[in-house]
């Protein structure tokens, strides 16, 4: 995570490694050649509002220089200075709008020009740098009217012919030399790609944390880009995919605009750019934190396949070498899973795979997201080397239309990727920050609730869990008070309620008979279990009172002789005195709940009793002045009930008192026997 508050300070290429690549690519250049390389130009987004500037790659590649409408020509063997700049001059007025310029003199200074002219100036300067070369090193095609630009000054000089002129007379691709260069990175710029990747991967970690269902595609994206930001980057390095459910099984999936529902897996592959260095990442996570069974056991192919592609990774070894070794895992994982069948290998042969895993294991990485190199040399796959960097990138995707596979299968879309650096004796992944296990997925999505986080990504989305937490617990909380309420309701008056009911002298249909009856027995089984609940906590609390008073009174009374002939039948006196008392409460709070539990079951026979004489009642159809009477009675015997219940509760005082006097005794006349 980035440091908030605190500047941030990045990786850079310095100036001499920028003059070395030109000093490079000029030993490799034909003799009497020039080459030419324009800057990139600023893009209008709409009407006159304009992206943000972003230099061309290879330009940048050889200068450092980060500025729009500027030329580098090379001129090996130049007596006046080998690399000449045509660039925007200073102007004050322009700068107050556009920001500032280096101007000529500022390039000589800042990034090693041996001479630097207005870009207004090119076309007189640059015909005459042009004639008496044989060769002009230009990557035709990628700017039309740049491509006009050089075509004319060509022609200027072939005009100038027959007055001597010598024009060049043959044009070669300047790609096929900077861009193999560009393969091959050195430490400065795997130090800046290493940086970019961690980066990356905090914004990975950061989105998984606060990925929660109910949240947009583009909630999800935000959490990325402000890690990038927050860290140094520059931007992002691509558009980035943020597909949940089967937007997953979208390659290039870029609308984002989708919700991330409960259940579903996404997929995001996002990375920065840092210092004009990209990075790729791309991971795949329950969007509620959990995979299910199905996710998790296509989560694990992939997983798995990945894995045995790094470990092809070396010098030696050649670029298809990770394609293969993921095709052959994916379509194995594929037939254990039955969702292909028939043998391995002619499954392999024949690309059965294909409808599920359609694409490339990888890619080369650097200034460009998918970067310059060539991936085969004279038809023969590349042969890996130190200094190159690639993505490994395998996945699996079952549409959500695909008929073929089994129903749980359809929707599912998983990809994993990170970025690999070929080293001397193997490869180091500069992605690894990234968790990527089943395990550690679950582990930093859904943490333990007592682990408090400190983690300032985490603050806000553990904050809303909290909130939400409490609002569960004051709701679980009003139910339960509710409940004690209820219960705390005696059964005379639910018998009462029985009573009083008026009963109507019409007819009553089965049906009728049969819900009064459903009724009483869901109120029987309630009344029995909140009279278990109040008689339990009445117990405990009673043992605990009383084991209490008999261990005060113990402690006061029990004083152990100082004899040291007579020490070891003390301590056994004393064990006997302290067990005791544990003994007898126990055997008293036995009987209390023998008790209680009997005077429980005659409150609910006779509840019990009463609505079954209004049952009959209902079901007998008696006339009213018997229903009447009938309702006299059940007033006379609740009134007897009520003085009854008086009487035993009464009662049950006082025998509580005895047993407690009982027991109190009992412990005294043993510690007088003890000493």
């Amino acid at each position: 995570m980035a440091k908030r508050n605190k500047p941030v300070t990045t990786s850079t290429i310095s100036k001499r490694e920028f003059e070395r690549r030109r000093r490079e690519l000029m030993l490799q250049m034909e003799p009497d050649s020039i080459a030419i390389l324009p800057s990139a130009n600023t893009v209008i987004r709409n009407r006159d509002a304009e992206f943000k500037f972003r230099q061309d790659s290879d330009f940048h590649y050889l200068s450092g220089f980060n500025e729009p409408d500027a030329v580098l020509v090379l001129v090996p063997g130049r007596k006046h200075g080998q690399c000449l700049f045509f660039c925007r001059e200073r102007n004050q007025e322009r700068e107050l709008w556009d920001g500032y310029r280096e101007g000529p003199e500022g390039l000589c200074e800042n990034f090693g020009a041996d001479d630097a002219f207005p870009i207004t100036d090119i076309d007189d300067i640059l015909p005459g740098l042009m004639e008496g070369r044989e060769r002009v090193y230009y990557s035709m095609g990628k700017r039309p009217e740049f491509d006009k630009q050089v075509m004319d000054w060509v022609n200027v000089l072939r005009s100038k012919a027959r007055s001597g002129a010598h024009p060049p007379g043959e044009f070669l691709d300047l790609d096929h030399l900077l861009h193999d260069m560009r393969l091959y990175k050195s430490a400065a710029e795997i130090r800046v790609m290493k940086e970019a990747a961690d980066i990356s991967a905090a914004a990975h970690t950061r989105a998984m944390k606060f990925c929660q269902p109910g949240m947009m595609e583009y909630q999800l994206e935000a959490e990325y880009l402000h890690e990038f930001t927050a860290s140094g980057a520059q931007a992002a390095a691509y558009n980035s995919i943020v597909g949940g459910g089967k937007n997953a099984c979208i390659l290039h999936y870029g609308e984002n605009n989708a919700m991330l529902r409960d259940g579903d897996l996404v997929l995001v592959d996002a990375g920065c750019e840092l210092n004009c260095y990209a990075a790729d990442i791309t991971r795949t996570y329950p969007v509620n934190g959990r995979f299910s069974k199905e996710q998790q056991a296509l989560y694990e192919v992939v997983l798995d396949a990945q894995l045995a592609a790094i470990e092809t990774i070396k010098p030696g070894s050649h670029w298809n070498h990770s394609h293969d070794e993921t095709v052959k895992v994916i379509t194995q994982g594929l037939l254990n899973l039955n969702i292909l069948q028939g043998d391995l290998q002619t499954l392999i042969e024949t690309e059965a795979y294909r409808p599920f895993y359609m694409h490339r294991a990888g890619h080369w990485i650097g200034m460009d997201v998918h970067d310059v190199g060539d991936y085969k040399v004279h038809d023969e796959w590349r042969v890996l080397e130190a200094g190159m960097v690639m993505t490994v990138e395998p996945g699996i995707y079952i549409a959500a239309d695909n008929k073929d596979v089994a129903a749980k299968w359809r929707g599912i879309g998983i990809r994993i990727e990170d970025d690999v650096a070929v080293t001397a004796d193997g490869y180091e992944v500069l992605s690894c920050d990234v968790v990527k296990s089943v395990s550690d997925i679950h582990r930093l999505m859904r943490p333990s609730v007592n682990n408090a986080s400190s983690d300032p990504a985490q603050i806000d989305f553990i904050g809303a869990i909290d909130d939400g937490e409490k609002v569960a617990v004051k709701k679980v909380a009003a139910k339960k008070s509710a409940t004690k309420k209820s219960v705390k309701k005696p059964v005379k008056a639910v018998a009462k309620k029985v009573s009083n009911k008026k009963v109507s002298n019409k007819k009553v249909s089965k049906k009728s008979v049969k819900a009064t009856t459903n009724k009483a027995t869901t109120k029987k089984t309630a009344t029995k279990k909140a009279a278990k609940k109040v008689v339990k906590k009445a117990v405990k609390k009673i043992a605990k009172k009383v084991v209490k008073k008999v261990i005060k009174k113990a402690g006061k009374t029990v004083t152990s002789p100082k004899k040291p002939i007579v020490k070891k039948l003390a301590v056994k006196k004393k064990k006997a005195v302290k067990v005791a008392p544990k003994k007898a409460v126990k055997k008293a709070a036995k009987k209390i709940v023998i008790k209680k539990a009997a005077i429980k079951k005659k409150t609910v026979k006779k509840a019990v009793a009463k609505r079954a004489v209004v049952k009959e009642s209902v079901v007998n159809k008696k006339p009213v002045k018997k229903k009447a009477a009938v309702k006299k009675k059940t007033v006379k015997k609740v009134a007897v009930k009520k003085v009854a219940k008086k009487s035993a509760a009464k009662k049950l005082i006082v025998k509580k008192e005895s047993v407690k006097k009982k027991v109190v005794k009992k412990t005294r006349s043993k510690k007088r026997s003890a000493k």
